[in-house]
C-alpha cells in the first residue's frame, strides 16, 4: 500500500500556519538555514542518483522492452491492471529526469513564494517533506536503500513485467491510457537436455557451458546419450574449454560417475586423451 504523504503534510501545513511568526527574523533565519540544509542534502543524492541511473540506462539489456504501469489515474478501476510498453534505458532516463525536474521545481516554487511573497508555510513543509518526495521516485528510492545497478533488473524496481510475464488479464494501453493491441509472445525455444549435451559438444573449445551446466541436475548428470552413450563428464574431459575444471567439480558435486563406459568402452579418463 502505497504511503499516504497528506497524512503528514496536512497537520504540518495546519500547525505551520499556526505557529509561526513571519515577524520572527530569529526564526525566519533557523528556518531558511533548515531549508537550505536540506536542499543541499537533496542536491547530492540526486546527483547520486542520477548518476547511478545514468549506468544503468547503459547497462546490459537497457535496449529490451518491457511493460510497466501507468501513472495513477482518477477514477481508473484499481483491480484493472495496465501497462505501458517501454524500452527500459529510455524509461531509466525519463524517470531520472523527472525527479530532476521534480525537484528543481518544488526548489523554484517554494524560494520563489518565500522571497516574494513572504510565505514561510513552504520552507516549513520543504524541510519535512523533501525526503518523502524524493522516495516517490522509483530510482531514488532503490539506489538510495541500497540497490545495485547488476541487479535492477532483476529488481524490477518499476513494477514491470516482461511480455513473457504478461497474463490474459493484464492490459496494454497506450500514452493516453487507450487500450491498444500487441502481438502475443513468441513461444520459448525448448530443447531437450541431449541436444544441449551435443551442441556443446560440437562448439568444441570455444563452446559456451552455461546452458549446458545450468541444465544440469542430480537426475541428469549420468545422462547417457542415445546414439554413442556419451555422459556429461565424458564430453567435458575432453572439451578443452577454459571453465571445465570447475564444471567438472560440479558435476562431481552433482554425482557424475566418471567410470561410466560409452559405445566404445571409454570412460572419462580416456576421454582426457582426446584433447
Amino acid at each position: 500500500m502505497a504511503f499516504n504523504k497528506a497524512f503528514i503534510m496536512l497537520p504540518l501545513s495546519l500547525a505551520a500556519n499556526k505557529y509561526l511568526n513571519a515577524e520572527d527574523q530569529n526564526l525566519i533565519f533557523m528556518l531558511r538555514c533548515a531549508y537550505g540544509a536540506m536542499q543541499c542534502v537533496i542536491l547530492i543524492l540526486v546527483a547520486y542518483v542520477y548518476t547511478q541511473a545514468l549506468a544503468l540506462s547503459k547497462h546490459k539489456g537497457h535496449d529490451s522492452a518491457i511493460f510497466v504501469p501507468p501513472p495513477p489515474q482518477p477514477f481508473a478501476d484499481p483491480n484493472k491492471k495496465t501497462y505501458q510498453e517501454k524500452t527500459y534505458g529510455k524509461h531509466v532516463k525519463s524517470t531520472a529526469n523527472a525527479m530532476i525536474s521534480s525537484i528543481a521545481f518544488g526548489i523554484i516554487i517554494t524560494t520563489g513564494l518565500h522571497v516574494w511573497k513572504g510565505m514561510l508555510t513552504g520552507l516549513a513543509i520543504q524541510v519535512v517533506m523533501a525526503p518523502f518526495n524524493l522516495f516517490e521516485n522509483a530510482l531514488a528510492k532503490y539506489f538510495l536503500m541500497g540497490g545495485s545497478i547488476e541487479n535492477a533488473q532483476a529488481d524490477k524496481i518499476f513494477d514491470e513485467k516482461t511480455r513473457e510475464e504478461l497474463t490474459p488479464s493484464d492490459e496494454i494501453v497506450d500514452e493516453m491510457n487507450n487500450p491498444v493491441e500487441t502481438a502475443p509472445a513468441p513461444a520459448k525455444e525448448t530443447r531437450s537436455f541431449e541436444d544441449i549435451l551435443l551442441d556443446t559438444w560440437q562448439a568444441g573449445e570455444k563452446a559456451d557451458i552455461a546452458p549446458l551446466m545450468a541444465a544440469l541436475t542430480d537426475k541428469n548428470v549420468n545422462h547417457v546419450t542415445k546414439e554413442d552413450g556419451w555422459t556429461p563428464i565424458m564430453m567435458m574431459s575432453g572439451l578443452g574449454s577454459k571453465k571445465t575444471v570447475s564444471a567438472m567439480k560440479m558435476m562431481k558435486a552433482l554425482g557424475a560417475d566418471p567410470s561410466v563406459v560409452d559405445g566404445e568402452g571409454w570412460n572419462a579418463l580416456h576421454w582426457v586423451s582426446r584433447k
